[in-house]
């Protein structure tokens, strides 16, 4: 569906996820779930629209992975 996202578990923890996802609390509704090998984000709702939600949202989470391994 347009409104998923499915992140691999190898390249992104539970944490960041997170912590993300509570970046995004007050633009966007998120739901997770997990599954054996990736997290799956379902954008329920959004202020910006649900693409452009999805792509920053990406983009912070690899930002925030980033600053994890430092």
């Amino acid at each position: 569906m347009d409104n998923e996202l499915n992140l691999c578990k190898e390249l992104y923890d539970k944490k960041s996820l997170m912590k993300a996802v509570a970046a995004f609390a007050g633009i966007a509704i998120i739901k997770q779930k997990e599954y054996k090998d990736y997290w799956q984000c379902i954008f329920l709702d959004s202020k910006a629209g649900i693409d452009r939600t999805k792509h920053e949202f990406e983009n912070y989470l690899i930002s925030l992975v980033n600053q994890k391994e430092r």
